[in-house]
């Protein structure tokens, strides 16, 4: 919403400020992880992927050294929705796969990057012509996107789900994700 008041250029200009203050303490590692991330978001929100994925990447990095797992798959995961943005499938597939591999046995905990990944997986397969393994994917997350996911993020993630089966030639279950 600060994007649509045209505030987002102001809101990097200040965090990045305050992000270099915060570095050269180092006691604030938790603002300075929710800072990367505004900073990120912010970024992609108006268009500087590349400056989104160095944001992230200062949260990956953070969140390797002080082990904080929740922010590690964040990062991996905006990484991800960046390349997925910059149309470079690979490396957003290697990110979302990645996620997955970090979550192991704690499916529970982190169940809604399970099935956003998975989703986001679902649809770069299908844009690689991958159909099995994207229908594959599908048939494990469609029934919990409803269940286990936010309004707002599930939303985006029906749309990409109709797109998926869009590629897939499914046009019908298609426009069933879009109503």
């Amino acid at each position: 919403s600060f994007h649509k008041l045209g505030f987002s250029n102001r809101i990097i200009t200040s965090i990045n400020k305050i992000i270099n203050k915060i570095q050269k303490t180092s006691t604030k590692v938790h603002n300075l992880t929710q800072l990367c991330q505004i900073l990120g978001s912010c970024y992609l929100s108006t268009g500087q992927v590349s400056e989104s994925i160095k944001s992230y990447e200062k949260l990956q990095e953070i969140s390797i050294k002080l082990k904080l797992k929740t922010s590690l798959i964040k990062s991996l995961f905006n990484i991800g929705i960046c390349y997925i943005e910059t149309l470079e499938r690979t490396k957003a597939i290697e990110y979302f796969e990645n996620i997955i591999l970090i979550i192991g046995e704690e499916k529970i905990k982190y169940k809604q990057y399970i099935i956003r990944g998975n989703c986001c997986l679902a649809f770069l397969k299908s844009c690689i012509n991958c159909q099995q393994e994207s229908l594959d994917l599908i048939s494990i997350i469609e029934s919990e996107i409803v269940e286990f996911l936010r309004t707002w993020v599930r939303g985006y993630d029906l749309l990409l789900l109709g797109k998926t089966y869009s590629n897939l030639g499914n046009m019908d279950k298609s426009l069933e994700m879009y109503n």
